[in-house]
């Protein structure tokens, strides 16, 4: 569970936007359980490979399905690849998490991932929306 908790970052809201602390600086997500490794999820998922010059191997690159049609292989696609971008680096292990990834529209799919941190009785469910028409990868619940 360490490995969950230790991830602290500026918070930001669902929308990308910091918000100030109690003392009139930027917040932390020190105060949220989970709330700093949930971010790094989103960042990685929203981020291509090289987009990052310290981490240039890590991102979803999900802009590698603009265009394409809403079938069921491009969903696994999706899917196979946000499960490899988390097992990078250790941030998830495989029995940690199970992801889905379901039609919504012509062009757009949810993402529902149900994570289950060590020693946890619950589990923490985060739910995306992404549109391959135009890149658009939107936190529903993190």
């Amino acid at each position: 569970m360490a490995r969950f908790d230790k991830i602290v970052d500026l918070y930001f809201s669902d929308d990308g936007d910091f918000s100030l602390g109690s003392n009139n600086d930027l917040e932390d997500t020190n105060k949220y359980d989970y709330r700093g490794f949930m971010q790094r999820i989103l960042t990685r998922l929203s981020s291509k490979k090289r987009e990052w010059a310290q981490a240039a191997h890590l991102g979803a690159n999900l802009s590698d399905f603009v265009g394409k049609p809403n079938t069921e292989e491009i969903g696994n696609r999706i899917q196979d690849r946000i499960y490899s971008v988390l097992l990078q680096e250790d941030l998830l292990y495989g029995h940690e998490f199970t992801i889905d990834v379901v039609p919504v529209t012509k062009y757009e799919v949810a993402i529902i991932m149900v994570i289950t941190p060590p020693r946890n009785e619950g589990g923490i469910v985060l739910t995306f929306s992404y549109d391959m028409r135009n890149n658009r990868l939107i936190p529903r619940s993190i």
